[in-house]
C-alpha cells in the first residue's frame, strides 16, 4: 500500500509535467489532485502507524485507484482519470467507517481539511465554467470525505448529507447560480464542525463566541470590499471607465442613431474622437442610394466587416465615401463614380456573400469590392474557429467569467482580483499566447485540421463570389485591409520568415493573395501599400493609441487613395487615367 501511495504521488506530477508541456494544466487534474490529497496523506499517516482501517484497502477501491492513475499516465484527456478518481472518491465516502482514530490522528485530519476546504470549494465553482459533467464528478466526494476525515462524531448518513450537498452545489452551479453554490458549498464544509457542536450542546456563551468568529471577518470583509469599491471610482485605473454595454437599440436600425465611444471592454475614448453614426434608410453607414441606378453611373459596391462599417469616424471621412471622391478626381468621363457600402461588425466573407445575394445585387454594381480582413476573416468563416475562439476569450477560465461577470454589473474590487486571476491561471497553463495566433503559422500548433477546413472554407467563398459576379456579369476585386502587425512586416528590407512553426505576420495575406491568384481574380493588399508610407504616417493609420485597432481618418485615406490608383491602374474604372491619385504618403 504505501508503494501505492508513492505510484500515486509519482503519477500525478507526471501528469502536470506532460500537459504543462503540451498546452497548459487541465482543471480536471487539479480537481483530482484536491480529491486525492487528503485522503491520501491520511492513508499515508495511517500505513505508518500501522492504524489503516479496512475500508480503505478493499481491492475494488484499490483497483479503481489504479485505473484512475494508469489513465493519468495516458495521452488522453484526464476527464476519464478525474471521473475514476470521482468513483474512488465515493466508495470511500459512502462505506462505513473502519476502526477509529486517535485524537491526535483527528486533529491532523481537520487540519488537513482546514487547508483542502477552500481549494475544493473554487474547483466546485470552477466546475459552472470548465469542467465537462464527467469531470465534476470528481468534485462530488470532496466534501464528504472532509466529513468523513473527522471521524470522532461523523457517521455514515451524514457523510452521504455532505455529499449530496455537494453534488447540489455543483448543480447550481452549472446552473448559473454561483452565489448558491457557494452557500451550499460553504454550508457543507462547515457541517462536521456543526454537528459536533450541537451533540455536545451549545452554552450562551459558546453561541455569542461562534457570532463573533463569523460576524466579524464578514464585517471586516464587506468594510475592505465596500472601501475599495470607492476608491477605484475615486482614483483612476484601467477597469473605471470601461464600455461593458453593448446592447444598442438603434444599432443597424435603418434611420435610427448610434453612439461610438469606444470599443468594448476598453475605457471610454476622448470626447473628440466619439462619433455619431446615422444608419441610411436600409440600415448601413452611408448615404441613402437609390434602389434603380440611374443612368450614367457606375455603381461600386464595397463589403466587409467593421472596417467598412467605420463608427469610429465620421461618415464622410469612410473608406468608400473618400474612394468614390479620389475616383471622381482622377479625370473626365461621362458616367458618374457612385460607391456604396454594406458594412457589418463581425461579418466575413461567408457573411459577404449573403449581403451580395440578398441585397447588393439588386442595386445594379458594375463593380464589386470585396473585403479581407486578416486578423479575423478566415475564422469568421469558420464555424468550429468561431466557436474555440469564443470560448477563449470569455470563458478560458472560470476567473475570466467571473471578471466579465463583475464588469458587467459595475463591480470594480472582483473585477480587478478575477482580471489578475485570469493572468495567473492562464500563465500556469502555459496559454502564453492566444488560438488566434495560429493564424499566422504555416503550420498551427493547434486544430491543425480544422484551420486547413477555415482556409479550404475560405477559398470556396471566394469561388462563390466569382461565380455570382460572373453570373450578372459585374467585375469582381479583393481587398486585403490592414492592421500595423502585417504592414510592419511588409517593410522594404524585411526578412521573410522560412519557419513553418514560428509566426508569419505576413502569412494570411500571402496566402489569401494566392487563392485570388488561382482564380484569376485582382486583389490589392494594402499592407503593402502602407508599408510604403513614411514613419509617421504609418502611426496615425489606426486608433491602437485609443485602444481601438480600426482605421483612423487618416487610415481611411490612405486606403481610398491607394484603392482608388488600383483600380484604375487595373482598369477595373474604364475611362479614368491615373494622375491626380499623388504618391504613397502625399
Amino acid at each position: 500500500m504505501l508503494s501505492l501511495e508513492a505510484v500515486a504521488a509519482l503519477t500525478l506530477l507526471a501528469r502536470f509535467a506532460w500537459e504543462r508541456g503540451t498546452g497548459g494544466i487541465q482543471v480536471e487534474t487539479i480537481g483530482f489532485a484536491v480529491v486525492w490529497l487528503p485522503a491520501h496523506l491520511e492513508r499515508w499517516g495511517a500505513l505508518r502507524t500501522g492504524s489503516c482501517p479496512v475500508g480503505m484497502r478493499t481491492p475494488g477501491l484499490v483497483a479503481l485507484e489504479l485505473a484512475a492513475l494508469a489513465s493519468l499516465l495516458l495521452p488522453i484527456p484526464s476527464t476519464w482519470g478525474a471521473g475514476l478518481g470521482g468513483l474512488a472518491g465515493v466508495w470511500r465516502s459512502v462505506r462505513p467507517p473502519g476502526p477509529g482514530s486517535t485524537a491526535r490522528e483527528v486533529a491532523s485530519a481537520e487540519r488537513i481539511v482546514a487547508a483542502c476546504g477552500p481549494l475544493v470549494v473554487l474547483g466546485c465553482l470552477a466546475a459552472r465554467y470548465e469542467i465537462s459533467w464527467l469531470g465534476a464528478a470528481l468534485l462530488t466526494p470532496s466534501i464528504a470525505e472532509a466529513a468523513r476525515l473527522v471521524r470522532g462524531d461523523a457517521t455514515w448518513g451524514r457523510r452521504v448529507v455532505a455529499q449530496w450537498a455537494t453534488f447540489l452545489g455543483i448543480w447550481a452551479s452549472r446552473a448559473a447560480q454561483p452565489d448558491v453554490a457557494a452557500a451550499i458549498l460553504a454550508a457543507a464544509l462547515l457541517l462536521p464542525s456543526w454537528h459536533r457542536r450541537c451533540v455536545a450542546g451549545w452554552s450562551p456563551r459558546a453561541r455569542r463566541r461562534a457570532l463573533l468568529r463569523l460576524g466579524v471577518p464578514a464585517a471586516l470583509l464587506f468594510v475592505i470590499l465596500a472601501l475599495g469599491e470607492v476608491s477605484l471610482r475615486l482614483v483612476p485605473n484601467p477597469y473605471r471607465d470601461l464600455i461593458v454595454d453593448s446592447t444598442d437599440p438603434g444599432w443597424h436600425k435603418p434611420g435610427g442613431v448610434s453612439r461610438y465611444e469606444g470599443p468594448l471592454l476598453k475605457p471610454r475614448v476622448p470626447v473628440e474622437r466619439r462619433n455619431v453614426v446615422r444608419w441610411n434608410s436600409i440600415g448601413f453607414h452611408d448615404v441613402d442610394h437609390d434602389v434603380q441606378k440611374p443612368p450614367g453611373v457606375f455603381r461600386i459596391l464595397v463589403l466587409g466587416d467593421s472596417f467598412v462599417e467605420g463608427i469610429q469616424v465620421p461618415l464622410e471621412d469612410l473608406f468608400h465615401r473618400l474612394l468614390e471622391r479620389d475616383l471622381a478626381a482622377l479625370g473626365d468621363r461621362d458616367e458618374t463614380i457612385e460607391v456604396m457600402a454594406l458594412g457589418w461588425s463581425g461579418w466575413g466573407q461567408t457573411d459577404s456573400l449573403r449581403a451580395l445575394r440578398e441585397l447588393g445585387l439588386s442595386y445594379s454594381p458594375d463593380l464589386v469590392l470585396v473585403e479581407f480582413l486578416c486578423a479575423n476573416d478566415v475564422m469568421d468563416n469558420s464555424r468550429p474557429l468561431r466557436e474555440a475562439i469564443a470560448r477563449e476569450t470569455t470563458a478560458s477560465t472560470w476567473a475570466r467569467r467571473a471578471y466579465l461577470a463583475s464588469i458587467t454589473r459595475g463591480l470594480l474590487v472582483p473585477a480587478l482580483l478575477s482580471d489578475r486571476a485570469d493572468l495567473m491561471l492562464r500563465t500556469l497553463r502555459g496559454e502564453q499566447e492566444s488560438l488566434a495566433a495560429d493564424l499566422y503559422r504555416r503550420r498551427p500548433r493547434r486544430f491543425a485540421d480544422i484551420w486547413e477546413g477555415a482556409w479550404a472554407e475560405t477559398r470556396a467563398l471566394v469561388a462563390d463570389f466569382q461565380a455570382e459576379c460572373a453570373e450578372r456579369d459585374v467585375a469582381l476585386a479583393f481587398v486585403v485591409f490592414t492592421s500595423p502587425l502585417e504592414f510592419e512586416a511588409a517593410l522594404p528590407g524585411a526578412e521573410p520568415v522560412t519557419d513553418p512553426d514560428a509566426l508569419d505576420p505576413r502569412h494570411p495575406a500571402l496566402q489569401f493573395q494566392a487563392i485570388c491568384d488561382a482564380l484569376g481574380l485582382p486583389c490589392l493588399d494594402l499592407n503593402v501599400e502602407f508599408a510604403a508610407l513614411e514613419p509617421g504616417l504609418r502611426a496615425r493609420l489606426h486608433l491602437y493609441e485609443f485602444g481601438d485597432g480600426h482605421w483612423s481618418r487618416d487610415g481611411h485615406e490612405q486606403a481610398a487613395r491607394s484603392t482608388a490608383r488600383w483600380l484604375v491602374e487595373r482598369g477595373l474604372v474604364p475611362g479614368l487615367e491615373a494622375r491626380s491619385a499623388g504618391a504613397p504618403g502625399r
